[in-house]
């Protein structure tokens, strides 16, 4: 549970720092410059209050990871634009926009569904709604692998191309984070399972 927690924490702190993202009901504990959390100091021996992991799992973390999955996808297409006609390997800038471009609609995909949810308030996450919510992001998360293989092939046969680097690493970056949200979304359906320990 402490490597759920820490790969969450981390998932939080790297969106705080981004300023993209929080979770729900604690926008004001991201930490300063110096790393102090903005309200409290936690003892250093103190383990941070565990958060109940479907709380973790919400639309607005859905909507971050589109919106960094869609700049991903501009680096592409503007790799697509520069290479896919007259560069050594077109077809790589071609693919790498259309895996990040399939990632991203399974990704609106999963938002428009949170917004029905299956118990129809896109509010509050249930632990039978992180099930799906974990598939669907595996699925979006596949065809983003796919997008960063190709982009980083884009990348090599098209020096210099930052606009492939630029989509690759976009690409991994929605991986972590991604990851991380899928990691809380099973946490999410374990937890009647779980709730004891």
């Amino acid at each position: 549970m402490r490597s759920v927690i820490l790969a969450l924490s981390t998932f939080a702190l790297t969106s705080c720092l981004e300023g993209e993202l929080s979770v729900p009901g604690e926008a004001s504990d991201c930490p300063d410059a110096a790393g102090d959390p903005g309200s409290e100091d936690p003892g250093e021996d103190e383990l941070p209050e565990e958060v109940e992991p479907c709380a973790l799992v919400g639309t607005a973390q859905v909507d971050a990871l589109a919106d960094r999955l869609e700049e991903a996808l501009a680096a592409a297409l503007a790799d697509e634009a520069a290479n896919a006609e007259t560069g050594a390997y077109g077809g790589a800038a071609t693919y790498g926009r259309e895996y990040l471009e399939a990632g991203l609609d399974e990704l609106e995909r999963l938002r428009a569904w949170m917004d029905e949810g299956g118990d129809g308030d896109p509010t509050v996450t249930t632990p039978a709604e992180g099930y799906q919510i974990a598939g669907m992001l595996w699925t979006s998360v596949q065809s983003v692998q796919y997008g960063v293989h190709w982009s980083s092939v884009s990348a090599a046969w098209h020096d210099p191309n930052v606009e492939a680097v630029a989509a690759m690493e976009g690409g991994l970056a929605v991986e972590q984070e991604a990851a991380a949200l899928r990691q809380a979304a099973l946490q999410c359906y374990l937890s009647p399972v779980t709730a004891g320990e």
